[in-house]
């Protein structure tokens, strides 16, 4: 996050620097995930998004990647190595199974 900046928009703004992407809606996922940092000996906790992206979108990578793809939420399980990314995309089929937040667009909309 930069000074000033809220986490939603923190995750916008990685996610266009990252990928050259402008989301169309922007959800969280109602989760926050922890992770030990030892080289600081810290704990970390950052909320999960989702970012609803066009699908003609071609992203235009950051040096910190050098490949992307479109993956369907059925098979994502298979390209994640993190547990809690799993998790996170089990939230996200139920909580945007319709495209949208149904119910709870009023609540898990942030952008």
């Amino acid at each position: 996050m930069e000074r000033g900046e809220t986490v939603a928009e923190a995750a916008v703004r990685e996610l266009r620097e990252e990928t050259g992407a402008i989301p169309e809606r922007v959800y969280n996922l109602s989760r926050a995930e922890s992770f030990y940092l030892h080289r600081l000996d810290q704990v970390a906790i950052v909320p999960a998004f989702a970012a609803r992206i066009h699908p003609d979108v071609v992203p235009t990578l950051s040096g910190e990647h050098d490949a992307w793809r479109w993956v369907p939420i059925a098979g994502a399980d298979m390209v994640l190595a993190w547990p809690r990314a799993h998790r996170a995309i089990a939230d996200l089929a139920v909580l945007l199974r319709t495209g949208d937040a149904g119910l709870l667009e009023d609540t898990l909309r942030v952008v």
